[in-house]
């Protein structure tokens, strides 16, 4: 197969092998081009990075991601407990203070402000994970986790001269994540307990260091 002939893959290579979504909500006009590149001809893209670099393209329902099990890319039970327990704390603070949280919703800091004000639960929450003491300092560092999570996008509204957070499809990577950990054996239970095992790597953060 001719992968020089493949629309933004070195661009789209880039950006998903520093540990990032694209996903089919994003705001930026680039990443809808790669979107429908990858929807249009996604097991191309597959076979090509996985024979040129041993990145695995995976998907979700309108999301995609590298998931690196290949070539000895691998993550510690240790740092996906770790992940587990802090996607468990993010979406349990998010349904606490929305039920309605999910995909397509488009939230606002007035929105986590009001949130909080009527949700004495969440606040307490708030306490533990984040290190401000204020409603206002509590709602910075939701939504900066939000968008570092990639479960947010930001943009500014020319109406109401506010930012505005619609959630991604991402969400639905963290709480797919937080099921399949969920559903594990009592086996591997005991091995994520013991630490001392590795699983194929869902997820990663690691800098861009392969040439495409």
């Amino acid at each position: 197969m001719e992968y020089s002939n493949l629309k933004y893959a070195p661009q789209m290579f880039r950006h998903l092998n520093g540990g990032h979504f694209i996903c089919a909500s994003a705001r930026s006009d680039e990443q809808k081009k790669w979107y429908e590149a990858l929807e249009a001809g996604r097991e191309a893209y597959e076979e090509a990075w996985k024979a040129t670099t041993g990145f695995e393209l995976a998907h979700g329902d309108g999301y995609y991601y590298f998931r690196r099990g290949v070539n000895g890319d691998r993550r510690s039970f240790e740092k996906i407990a770790s992940d587990y327990k802090q996607y468990c704390i993010i979406v349990d603070l998010l349904y606490t203070l929305d039920q309605s949280f999910q995909v397509g919703k488009t939230i606002t800091k007035s929105w986590a402000l009001n949130s909080l004000d009527a949700n004495p639960a969440a606040q307490e929450m708030c306490k533990r994970i984040y290190s401000g003491t204020t409603r206002n300092e509590w709602a910075d560092a939701l939504l900066k986790q939000l968008e570092d999570l990639e479960i947010v996008d930001r943009y500014m509204s020319e109406e109401q001269y506010e930012l505005y957070y619609p959630v991604t499809e991402a969400f639905d990577y963290y709480r797919t994540f937080i099921e399949t950990i969920k559903f594990i054996s009592p086996e591997e239970e005991e091995s994520v307990n013991n630490l001392d095992e590795e699983v194929p790597n869902l997820f990663d953060t690691q800098e861009d260091n392969t040439e495409q």
